[in-house]
């Protein structure tokens, strides 16, 4: 697995939110550089969990997955920090 998920499942989970990440397959060519694309296009689920998964070696095409809102409610239910946000300060989102 490739080490940006790794990073992706950590923001879903301190976010309580479903994270999607789109990622282009090949090189590319810049300013006369090559840039290595990674792929593994991914849909995290609230908790962290992995629910699609789009490899590299698959070539181009989508992540699909069905994202669970009462699960992103629950994970939200559990993060303690936002016990203490000051939404008189910025208004309910």
């Amino acid at each position: 697995m490739n080490f940006f998920i790794g990073e992706m499942r950590t923001h879903a989970r301190e976010n309580g939110l479903a994270v999607h990440c789109a990622n282009k397959v090949g090189d590319e060519h810049v300013g006369g550089g090559v840039v290595d694309n990674y792929g593994h296009s991914t849909i995290i689920d609230a908790d962290g969990a992995v629910l699609a998964l789009r490899p590299a070696s698959e070539g181009s095409g989508l992540a699909v997955a069905d994202i669970d809102q009462t699960l992103i409610a629950a994970t939200r239910r559990r993060l303690r920090y936002y016990e203490h946000r000051r939404e008189d300060l910025y208004g309910r989102l």
